[in-house]
């Protein structure tokens, strides 16, 4: 596990695109998540169980993902544009035997197809081997899902299985795609 010492300096933030910010996630922030999550065209692609339904939910689910980095389990990081949450982009179910950790990146909407989303990942790539030095970052999609497939590929992801039916969401039984990185090899 990583320690809330080796992710106390997460509270910079940085700038992925000329105008957007990642950083850490603002207790500030439950209206913008809960517009995040409530947009019909998200309810496509995340589960129900997921999604908040009320601000004071938003509320508890965005204290739920900044733990993470106090446990030493992952870390999410808030998307903003103009000080306004956007999407978020996180690292959760560090497995410390394998040196694998799962993925994440949701952005709102209305600011996708920007690159928005792929350089979040890619922050979050070099991220996951500069601190939590893993072996493989793992991220899956719904199988339809073709702009987060595009997203994983262009920040680096291979395809590695489709895995029929692979999950219940939302009602019915879904498959998905499982994509994996894994840091170059350094030369020595």
């Amino acid at each position: 596990m990583i320690s809330y010492i080796q992710l106390n300096h997460l509270r910079t933030v940085d700038f992925i695109t000329r105008d957007i910010t990642i950083g850490c996630l603002s207790h500030a922030d439950p209206k913008d998540y809960y517009e995040i999550y409530t947009h019909p065209s998200m309810l496509l692609s995340i589960t129900h169980e997921t999604v908040p339904s009320s601000i004071a939910h938003a509320q508890a689910e965005l204290k739920r993902h900044s733990q993470l980095q106090w446990t030493g389990e992952g870390i999410y990081w808030g998307i903003y544009k103009d000080g306004i949450l956007i999407g978020m982009c996180g690292l959760y179910s560090w497995q410390l035997e394998d040196k694998t950790i799962e993925l994440s990146y949701e952005v709102h909407p209305d600011h996708c197809g920007k690159g928005i989303a792929t350089a979040a990942t890619r922050y979050a790539l070099r991220f996951a081997q500069n601190t939590f030095r893993v072996d493989r970052v793992i991220c899956h999609t719904l199988f339809d899902n073709l702009a987060s497939q595009r997203v994983a590929e262009k920040a680096g992801f291979r395809l590695i299985a489709t895995i029929e039916r692979d999950v219940y969401f939302n009602g019915s039984w879904r498959t998905r795609k499982k994509y994996e990185w894994r840091p170059p090899r350094t030369t020595t």
